[in-house]
Formats: C-alpha cells, sequence, structure tokens
C-alpha cells in the first residue's frame, strides 16, 4: 500500500534513520487498513506502547525518536500508529469509539496483554476509547492523555474554530485529505470520553489549542461529579507540554501500575 501522506513519510524516514542509528530494529507497518511504525527493544519486557498522534499531527522525530530508543532501551515494544487519512488509508469514522475499534483491529494481532497507550490532543480522546475497550477485553492497560480535546461548548466551539485552520494547515501540508481533516474535527465538536481510572491526563498551562478547563466545564454544565480518584497534572508548556524525558518516566511510572 503506497503511503499518500508527504509530511508522514518524511517524518518516517527521518524517525528510521535516527531509530537505526541506535542500533534499534524498526519495522514499518503496511497493510490494506493500518499503518505504523514499530521499535523492537533488544531484550523485551511483555510490554507493548502504543502512540497516537493528534488532528493533522505527524511524529516528531526528535521527540519521538528519543521516546522511542529510551523505551526500547527498557524492553518495551514501542508502536507509533497512523490515524486513517494520516498514514493509512482514509475512512469514514464517525466517533472516537469506532476509531479505537479500528486500532484493536491493529493491536489484536501485533500486541501483548500488557499495554500501555498514549494519546495526545484528538488522539488522546482516541487512546481514552481504547483503554476501554483494552479493558473490556481483558487487557492489563493503563494510558497517559497529553492535552486531551475534549468536547467543544459555547466558548470552546470558539476556540476550536480559531484552532482548526492551523490543524487543517498540517494536515493538508502532511498530505492528508481535506476531508479525512474535516470527519475529524466534526468528532471534536460532537464526541468526549468519560475519564476512568486507569488514565492519567497530563494538560499545560499555557496551551492555546485546547482551554485547559473545556473538559471539566462541560462536565460541570452537565452536572457530572468529577471524581477525586482522576489523575490529572498541569505542566508549564503548550499542546505538548512533556519533554522526552518527562514523557518516558511517565511511561515507566505507568508500567508499574500494570495489573
Amino acid at each position: 500500500m503506497p503511503m499518500d501522506c508527504v509530511g508522514i513519510e518524511r517524518a518516517v524516514r527521518e524517525l528510521r534513520r535516527r531509530i537505526e542509528e541506535w542500533k534499534l530494529r524498526v519495522e514499518e507497518v503496511k497493510t490494506s487498513e493500518h499503518g505504523s511504525l514499530v521499535v523492537e527493544p533488544s531484550i523485551p519486557n511483555g510490554i507493548d506502547v502504543i502512540f497516537v498522534h493528534g488532528l493533522g499531527s505527524t511524529y516528531n522525530p526528535k521527540r519521538d525518536g528519543e521516546v522511542a530508543r529510551r523505551l526500547a532501551a527498557s524492553g518495551f515494544r514501542v508502536h507509533l500508529l497512523y490515524l486513517p487519512g494520516q498514514g493509512s488509508p482514509p475512512r469514514k469514522v464517525k466517533s472516537y469509539e469506532e476509531l479505537a475499534e479500528w486500532a484493536m483491529k491493529y493491536l489484536r494481532s501485533r500486541a501483548g496483554r500488557k499495554v500501555i497507550v498514549v494519546g495526545h490532543s484528538f488522539g488522546g480522546e482516541v487512546a481514552k476509547a481504547l483503554v476501554k475497550k483494552l479493558k473490556e477485553e481483558g487487557y492489563k492497560v493503563r494510558g497517559i492523555v497529553i492535552a486531551p480535546a475534549g468536547r467543544r461548548e459555547g466558548i470552546g466551539r470558539v476556540v476550536s474554530l480559531l484552532a482548526y485552520p492551523y490543524a487543517i494547515y498540517k494536515a493538508l501540508k502532511n498530505g492528508v485529505s481535506l476531508k479525512q481533516v474535516l470527519r475529524y474535527a466534526r468528532i471534536i465538536n460532537r464526541d468526549y470520553v468519560s475519564p476512568l481510572r486507569e488514565v492519567e491526563i497530563i494538560q499545560g498551562y499555557s496551551d492555546r489549542m485546547v482551554p485547559k478547563a473545556s473538559r471539566r466545564i462541560v462536565d460541570q454544565k452537565r452536572g457530572r461529579k468529577i471524581e477525586e480518584w482522576m489523575r490529572e497534572e498541569y505542566h508549564r508548556g503548550g499542546h505538548f507540554p512533556l519533554s522526552p524525558e518527562e514523557l518516558a518516566e511517565k511511561i515507566l511510572e505507568a508500567a508499574t501500575r500494570l495489573e
């Protein structure tokens, strides 16, 4: 299956170059439905880490390559999963749950029974839905969600509309179809995945893409109780407030809580 996303192809090539320089084995998966980059550890520890990128994004070779290197050195198998239309074929989707089921088809054949899911922005909501499905199927699972997209209401919808041009620009630059991006944008305004005990949420104080309190405001408006057990942290920084070192440490910590 030819990759039609030029930006993603470029990012993949750079990621592969960096990872191979570190003497780690990397495999690019291309099927009729899925695409991913898989980094194999020298000595596996039996835990798979799944990364889900945001709307219009590609993987950052410097940041994600460094995280993959650190994790592989600790025995984790790392999967950089491409969302439909962003490195894998376009797909008609109406909800995060549909995307989570799409990801499950990949994981059932390629991952073990211990999984850590890491999602960013739009991919953060997909990650929450994926953690829920993995838990239902009996996997030992933990999630780390960075700046989740949340659901937009009121002023949040206006902020989203202001952010969309930048996300659309990035997506088009990477060769993603405008139709696929607009499908994802509709999901952001319509859908939302509730917090889970297994998921830790990381927010950035100066995030201009996603209002810091958008999810909590929506929950309060709808009369939902904000549970004390929710793991949520705020860090100095923007839409991706963690350094590669900090993210790798978060994943290592999450691995100790796999049950």
